[in-house]
Formats: structure tokens, sequence, C-alpha cells
């Protein structure tokens, strides 16, 4: 039951990071047209998710490390890091 809502919540960060790569895409063509505001607040959002996903990274490995390590044992590249 505890591995469903695990596995769950990983699914429901998994989307979240899908929805902020896809809008940095669209936000990457707005780049080369020399918007610094828009810039300035893709800067911070960025820096914003990366800090939300490191401490959600962090409660999962909390919760269940050594489920987690076989989580990320798959995800290649993508793994999210325990580092803090």
């Amino acid at each position: 039951m505890e591995g469903d809502r695990i596995a769950q919540a990983r699914a429901r960060i998994e989307a979240a990071a899908a929805r902020i790569e896809a809008a940095a895409g669209e936000l990457a063509g707005a780049r080369h047209a020399g918007d610094p505001e828009l810039e300035a607040r893709y800067n911070a959002l960025r820096a914003e998710a990366e800090e939300a996903l490191a401490g959600l990274d962090m409660l999962i490995t909390r919760l269940d490390p050594d489920n987690y390590d076989q989580l990320t044992s798959n995800d290649g590249p993508q793994a999210m890091s325990t580092d803090q």
C-alpha cells in the first residue's frame, strides 16, 4: 500500500517534470526572440521547479530509500539526484 502511494507520487512528479520540460521547449523559442523579462521569469521558474523536485526527491528517499534505489536505477540520466 505504501509502495502504491510512492509510485503514484513519483508518477505525478514525472508528469510535472514533463510539463516543465514542454514549457521550457516553448520558452526556448521565445528566448531566441530576445525577451529579457521572459527569460528572467523562465530562469526563476526553472530554479523554483528544481528546488521543489529536490525536496520531493528527498522526501521520497526518506519514506522508502530501498524502493527509491530500485525505481531510479532504470531512469538513466534523468534520475533524480539525492545530493543536498
